[in-house]
Parts: C-alpha cells; structure tokens; sequence
C-alpha cells in the first residue's frame, strides 16, 4: 500500500495549463533569455502566457485537487482509489487516499521530511526514506505550473518540431536547478500534452512520461482533467480529475509536520 500511495502522488502531483494568452506572451519572456533559441524563449512565454501571465503565476501559490486515481496491479488487475491532494509551492504536499476496503491513506511532504500513514496503522505517521522524499520533491518540481513558477531561474535550451498520431507538436527543453524537462506544445491548441523528463541516475534512474487530456476551464485558466504517467515506457496510473481548485493563499497548518515529528 505504500507503493501505491506515493505513485498516486506523484500522478496526482503533476498538472498543466492551456496555452490561451498568446498575445500577452513576450511580457511573460523570462528575464533572463540571453544565449537562448528564440523559438525556445517564445513557446516557454506562451505557456506563461496561457495562465494569465507571470504576475498571475507568481500569485498562484498551490493547488487543490480532487478525483480518481487508476493504477494496474501486478496480477493485470486495476485498483480505483479517489484522490484529493493539496499542493504548497515549492515543497509541501498533502495527499490523502481512501482505499476500497476502507480506511485512508496519507502522504505529507514537508520542507524536510516525507511522512505516510497507512490509517488505522499503530503508532500513526511513520518517516519515509530520504530517497522517497527526493524521489517526490523531484516530481513536484517538474509539475507544469511549479516549472514554469521559475522560469526566471531556468533556461530554454532547445526546441524542435515533431508530429504525435497526426498532430503536429512543438517541443521544447527546460533547464533549472531540479534537471532537464521536455514539454511538448500541441500546435492547434496551445496546450501542453506531454512532459517528459528523468529521475535519479544510473541503476536508480527512472524515466517519467505524463500525457495531458481533457482540458477545461478552470477559472481563467483551463487544466487538463485527465493524466496518464508512464515510468520507464509503463503506464504506472491514470488520474481523473473532477475538481481542479487555484489556490492564492496556503493554510500552512494543513502541513505541520504530524506528531511527535518535530521540525
């Protein structure tokens, strides 16, 4: 059941933005663009753009989700759990399951610390390992909207056109502290469909693929509801979105650290 949880997690984790503010894209350029492909510049822009800009974004300071999260069994079979998770910029997390045969299942990340509960599990929290905890800070940092938070303090470093089952998509690669990340752009629509990007090294390394549909509007923004991640070629879970909350203001008491954990 721990396995589960944090692959839920780390699906439920990872959202996109529609790219619908095209006009408004080269206020939104990152302030530091010197030396980089101006085709890259103008597509990381335009996805600044499509959330209303990077004042807008700035103000974003995390999300609120809600849905239902699908992920394959060993024996072929499939678990449904729903989800809800509460995300803080940059490094809280709030991720609670309800599982089927009930009880609840929780994931809390910290500035320092990755802790689970099992429900009903004696003793209540326990700490996870710090390779979990890397594993998940990782993962929330490539989430779309964490990604382009910084995008003053990354680097579009390439960009090249490409075709998906008939679609033709730009694609564009994203530096920053946290590695390299591919963001492909539908070319019809703006939106975002895929990110791509790698995690750990060597024997350790896993590679992460996440597939967006079904985008609506949310607000003055519009999200896709559907999302599917891959790990290492696999489809490891599929999460269906029925609630997509911005949220501008962060409850920080919702990610205390649980007791008797003390940071």
């Amino acid at each position: 059941m721990r396995s589960l949880i944090l692959r839920v997690a780390c699906t439920s984790a990872l959202v996109v933005i529609h790219a619908s503010c095209l006009n408004t894209a080269a206020r939104d350029r990152s302030t530091h663009t010197i030396g980089q492909p101006p085709a890259a510049v103008e597509l990381c822009a335009r996805a600044v753009s499509s959330m209303g800009g990077r004042r807008r974004l700035e103000g974003l300071k995390g999300l609120e989700l809600h849905g239902v999260t699908v992920s394959p069994l060993p024996n072929g079979d499939n678990v449904e759990v729903e989800t809800s998770i509460w995300l803080a910029y940059p490094d809280r997390a709030l991720q609670e399951v309800v599982v089927p045969h009930g009880g609840k299942l929780v994931l809390l990340l910290t500035p320092k610390s990755l802790y689970y509960s099992e429900g009903g599990q004696p003793g209540g929290f326990q700490a996870s390992g710090s390779r979990d905890r890397d594993d998940f800070v990782a993962n929330l940092a490539r989430n779309p909207v964490a990604l382009l938070k910084g995008m003053n303090d990354s680097r579009c470093t390439s960009h090249e056109t490409t075709d998906d089952d008939g679609r033709p998509v730009d694609v564009v690669r994203i530096e920053n502290k946290s590695g390299s990340t591919l963001a492909a752009i539908e070319r019809a629509t703006g939106h975002v469909i895929r990110i791509s990007y790698e995690v750990g090294n060597g024997e350790s390394r896993t590679d992460y693929t996440i597939d967006y549909s079904d985008f609506r509007p949310v607000g003055r923004m519009s999200y896709p509801f559907r999302q599917v991640r891959r790990e290492n070629g696999k489809v490891k879970s599929t999460i269906v979105l029925d609630r997509v909350v911005p949220l501008t203001k962060i409850d920080l008491s919702r990610f205390a650290p649980p007791s008797p954990f003390v940071e």
